[in-house]
């Protein structure tokens, strides 16, 4: 297009005559109409090169024209012509180009409107999209970020359509479209639905925190709806089980191992659909422990029980004779809690109970009591000079037999007088070398006191 050519006559003698030029000139294509809908007001579309107007026919006569624009695109108003307010009427636009010269026409039919469908709610945990259309689809069509992902077909006016491949439909305030379609694939208008955040109790999921150096199996609850649970670790999935009575317990301690393993629970619909997950809480942490052990009490000397406890046990409780009596802290894995007004007996049956930080009784360990007086079980003899008679002195009142020892052997028992004994030595006792001791038993014969005796 563009280009020049001469065109010249000659007669029958030669003679030529002047040149005309020709220019070569691009010839029209119909222009291109874009779909029409009976209640637009406009016809648009695209025109072909070198076309500076388009011009509308309706039952064969020209209506109007309309410019071009630079670009190539047009819109010619309609909104007067009452046929084309009805689908199924047809029209024509041609385009022309600068000198007049028009393209062949080009015919536009007019479609009828569908109106949007109507989306129910939709959940992140959602794998079909359902609704109603209205009357004249055939089919609905699912565009996500404005972009059509497939068709379902459409019965008794319900629709149904897979979307449980989109990923960007699992995140609540994100959206996406739906459009009707009718029976010639004619796109209806679009109805927009923002994702929920799941709150239906028939799709809850929880799941309990796992301790590597303690549990065993990951627990929590399911909803009415969650037939099964598979657990992920680190994105890979290790094992699956049976959710029974709304609770279910996966084994996990072989495929746990660290605090810092990422891990889900997924829970499953009984189509098999992913319906929910949640993330599993790891830890890493020794079990605590809540020992505690109680000195012997003596009630003759006593005031305070004391005892040690583990770090984990942060108060102490004093029972006597199955009567709380206090509580005391503990400090540096040590405690002492004064008992001196509460046991007062040897008898009385004393315990002492470890509390957690929560005040939870752990551990509950019995006190020994006893009621001892310490010079009950002494006995002191007097200095003994070689070539006298006896061994003489006292002893307390556990006391109930004494002995002479000479060298570790048992040499000769004692008379006892009152708190007085008198033991005869001359013959046993020879030499300031030798090793002389007296010992005292108690009334069940064992040996309570031992004392040496100063031999002049």
């Amino acid at each position: 297009a563009g280009a020049t050519f001469q065109i010249s006559a000659s007669n029958t003698a030669g003679v030529e005559s002047t040149k005309t030029t020709g220019t070569v000139k691009t010839k029209l294509t119909a222009p291109v109409i874009n779909k029409y809908v009976a209640t637009d007001a406009y016809a648009r579309g695209t025109a072909s090169a070198g076309s500076k107007q388009v011009v509308l026919y309706v039952d064969g006569k020209a209506i109007r024209t309309a410019a071009v624009n630079a670009d190539g695109t047009y819109a010619i108003y309609t909104g007067d012509q009452a046929k084309l307010a009805t689908a199924g009427n047809t029209f024509q636009i041609s385009s022309k180009d600068a000198v007049g010269n028009e393209s062949p026409k080009a015919t536009g039919t007019v479609v009828s409107v569908l109106a949007a469908p109507t989306i129910a709610t939709y959940y992140t945990t959602d794998v079909y999209a359902t609704g109603t259309t209205p009357a004249g689809a055939t089919k609905v069509a699912l565009y996500v970020d404005g972009k059509f992902v497939r068709y379902a077909t459409v019965t008794d006016g319900k629709f149904s359509i897979y979307t449980g491949d989109q990923a960007k439909l699992a995140t609540a305030g994100n959206e996406f479209q739906i459009a009707s379609v009718d029976a010639k694939g004619t796109i209806g208008n679009m109805a927009t639905a923002t994702v929920q955040a799941d709150n239906r109790a028939a799709y809850q999921l929880t799941a309990t925190g796992f301790n590597t150096a303690t549990d065993q199996n990951v627990s929590g609850t399911a909803g009415s709806s969650i037939t099964r649970v598979k657990i992920f670790v680190n994105g890979d999935v290790k094992r699956q089980t049976s959710v029974a009575g709304g609770v279910y317990a996966i084994y996990a301690k072989d495929v746990i191992t660290s605090a810092s393993d990422t891990v889900e629970i997924a829970g499953y619909d009984a189509q098999g659909f992913e319906r929910n997950r949640v993330t599993v809480p790891v830890t890493s942490v020794a079990p605590a422990t809540y020992n505690v052990t109680a000195d012997q009490y003596n009630v003759f000397s006593g005031e305070y029980v004391t005892g040690t406890a583990d770090a984990a046990v942060t108060r102490v409780k004093l029972v006597v004779n199955g009567v709380d009596a206090r509580t005391t802290t503990t400090a540096n894995g040590a405690y002492s809690i004064y008992a001196q007004d509460k046991i007062t007996s040897a008898s009385d049956n004393v315990q002492i109970v470890a509390l957690d930080k929560d005040n939870v009784a752990r551990k509950t360990i019995p006190v020994q009591v006893v009621n001892d007086n310490p010079t009950a079980k002494v006995i002191t003899p007097a200095d003994y000079a070689i070539g006298t008679d006896n061994i003489t002195g006292t002893f307390g009142s556990d006391i109930k037999k004494v002995q002479l020892f000479v060298d570790g052997t048992f040499a000769r028992q004692a008379a006892i007088t009152g708190n007085s004994f008198t033991v005869y030595a001359a013959d046993k006792v020879t030499s300031a070398s030798q090793k002389v001791e007296m010992v005292g038993f108690g009334a069940s014969g064992t040996e309570i006191a031992r004392q040496a005796v100063n031999v002049k």
